[in-house]
Parts: structure tokens; sequence; C-alpha cells
């Protein structure tokens, strides 16, 4: 047991202001734009009277506690374009279940097990001119890491955070 609260201790921290850094750091440049929202209940509840509707919807069940930001560069600054080297991100004491990196994009999923549930999930994606954070609290299913990494992929930073918030929208 004090093993594990000591290795828990020792777990590197994954938040919207870390992303954010790596985003400078890696670019020279602070974000053109910038959506940050911790969506718990009120949030919910907002977001159904919009009738918010994207394209896509995860179904996240077990879902407690969602944080999501996304950051908008300049299209017309140096050296945009190329997606984050999500690799320079620190991962102690999280499971790296996500790892990719092209010309158009890059995702990472990291997670906290629990049991043979996930506890807690971190995605960062980025695209040319892009990059999300979420963090996702629960007990949620194993194959949504996956589903989260594929969706930066093919769908992007922007269309994956819809889906996310979405999914709290519709989520009774």
């Amino acid at each position: 047991m004090v093993l594990a609260v000591g290795a828990l201790a020792c777990a590197a921290t994954i938040d919207a202001a870390t992303v954010r850094e790596q985003l400078v750091r890696q670019t020279g440049r602070v974000p053109a734009g910038e959506f940050e929202w911790n969506l718990g209940l009120t949030a919910r509840l907002a977001m159904g009277a919009l009738g918010t509707k994207p394209a896509e919807v995860f179904a996240i069940r077990g879902l407690t506690g969602l944080e999501v930001a996304l950051y908008d560069l300049d299209p017309a600054a140096p050296g945009a374009g190329t997606p984050l080297d999500l690799a320079a991100i620190d991962r102690r004491g999280w499971e790296t279940v996500v790892r990719f990196r092209d010309a158009r994009s890059s995702a990472l999923v990291v997670i906290q097990p629990a049991g043979d549930r996930i506890g807690e999930l971190v995605l960062v994606g980025s695209g040319r001119n892009q990059v999300l954070y979420a963090r996702l609290k629960g007990l949620l299913d194993p194959s949504l890491p996956e589903a989260l990494g594929n969706s930066v992929v093919t769908q992007g930073p922007a269309a994956t955070k819809d889906a996310l918030v979405g999914a709290v929208a519709a989520a009774p």
C-alpha cells in the first residue's frame, strides 16, 4: 500500500497548463485562441439547453468528470502546420495506451487504471493548427482510448472536442 501511494505521488501532472506550456515551448508562440471548460453538472445542463449536436458523440458510460481545452494556432505564423511532438510530455506514473504522430496529426492517450476499467484518462491531440487536451474521470470502458485517439487522427482536435462535449450534453 505504501508503494502504491508513493507511485501516485511520483505521477506527472498532465493538465491544460502543461499542454499549453508544451505548445508554447514547441511552437515559440502563444495560442491565437483558447477554449477551456470544466464540464460539470451546470455545464451539462447548459449544453443540453443549447441543443449542442456534434456530428459524432461518444457513448461514455461511467463518466463523472470532464475537462476540455482547445487551443487554436495562427496558421500564418512561422512553423505552423506541424503537429506537436507529444512524446515530450512528462508521463511518469501514467500508462501510455495510444501514441501516434505523422505529418498531419499526433495523439497521446494515457490512463490510470481502476481494476478492469479506466479511472482517469488524459487525451492530447494535435492537428496542423489546433491542440486538444481532455481529462476524463470515472469508471471508463477500456476501448475508449483507442476511439479517442482515432477520432483525433481522422476527425481532428476540434471535432473530437465537440464529440466529447456532446457526450456530456447527451448523458442522462
